[in-house]
């Protein structure tokens, strides 16, 4: 637990720079990567909450997390600032801090500060 808490902190700090990075320029933009994030991401919330509510499968929960991980950091990492979808990718970091929080593995608060990304509503 505590290298998936560390390896989600980075995770975040990544995210924090990134969404920076974009700026508000393409803080509309909704691209084809976008949607496919979006989806996967949508997925996954699902599958986390129904294995938590079915037997609180606990190992299944973290693999659905990972996953959204993996997804933004491929984004990420494979696109230019201005090509990131920044508030599916906030979304996203957002949806993986609760999880945290669901988890008891992170205090309530915001590991992404309230700048963070400063196109959201």
């Amino acid at each position: 637990a505590a290298h998936l808490r560390r390896k989600l902190l980075s995770f975040f700090s990544d995210v924090r720079r990134a969404l920076h990075a974009a700026g508000k320029s393409s803080a509309r933009r909704w691209s084809a990567p976008a949607q496919e994030l979006s989806d996967m991401v949508e997925d996954q919330r699902q599958k986390f909450v129904h294995v938590l509510a079915q037997d609180f499968d606990t190992p299944a929960a973290l693999s659905s997390l990972s996953a959204v991980v993996r997804a933004v950091n491929e984004q990420l990492n494979g696109a230019a600032a201005g090509d990131i979808a920044p508030e599916e990718v906030y979304e996203s970091a957002a949806w993986g801090q609760g999880c945290l929080v669901a988890l008891g593995l992170q205090e309530v608060g915001d590991v992404l500060s309230p700048d963070a990304y400063a196109g959201r509503n």
